[in-house]
């Protein structure tokens, strides 16, 4: 197996919930991790909001609901790196109908998010945060198909469940409910099923 993040540790909704979009851009986190990207994100952002871009980013800690029910009415989460790479909020924003934006991975990955099919990566260096989100913004159906394809994925392969039936089809060859696994799900995993 590659690397399985512990992903989201609370249930998220199965499909995404039906909202008006109502802002461009989500953001809710620690900022000031000292990480340079979150803090050059910060300043990207509140650039575009004084150009008519709709930034929505709480100035305190929101209780869970509230923090889904807002990205959710985002058409993007802005994802950036914070102590690590893989992030809750990659899998949030799935679950809810709202686009991930993140910088490129800094790790290897099982069963990734692809650029422009489940999610928006950007490059960290100064101006390609706004230039992603520009650009992003320009084609909301695009914006909605990359959603959709994202929750798809999301509740395929990163729910706790579908991570804990890979790992066990991995090393056991079977599924959780005890079944065996399928023969070409076995072989994607790299055994066979045992009788």
């Amino acid at each position: 197996l590659k690397p399985i993040s512990l992903g989201v540790h609370w249930e998220l909704p199965g499909e995404p919930p039906v909202v008006t979009k109502t802002s461009d851009v989500f953001f809710s986190g620690d900022a000031f991790l000292g990480t340079t990207p979150r803090l050059d994100g910060i300043a990207e952002l509140k650039a575009l909001a004084a150009e008519g871009i709709r930034i929505d980013i709480p100035e305190q800690r929101l209780p869970r609901a509230e923090y889904l029910e807002r990205m959710s009415k985002a058409w993007i989460a802005w994802s950036p790196a914070g102590y690590g790479w893989d992030c809750c909020r990659h899998y949030e924003a799935a679950a809810v109908g709202t686009v991930a934006l993140i910088n490129y991975p800094t790790i290897l990955r099982d069963e990734p998010f692809r650029d422009g099919e489940h999610c928006l990566l950007y490059a960290p260096e100064p101006g390609e945060l706004s230039k992603a989100v520009i650009e992003a913004l320009a084609d909301k159906e695009r914006l909605e198909r990359i959603a959709a394809a994202a929750n798809r994925h999301y509740r395929q392969h990163h729910t706790r469940r579908a991570r804990a039936e890979r790992i066990t089809v991995t090393v056991l060859g079977r599924r959780l409910d005890g079944t065996p696994a399928m023969p070409a799900q076995a072989a994607a995993a790299g055994r066979a099923p045992r009788a």
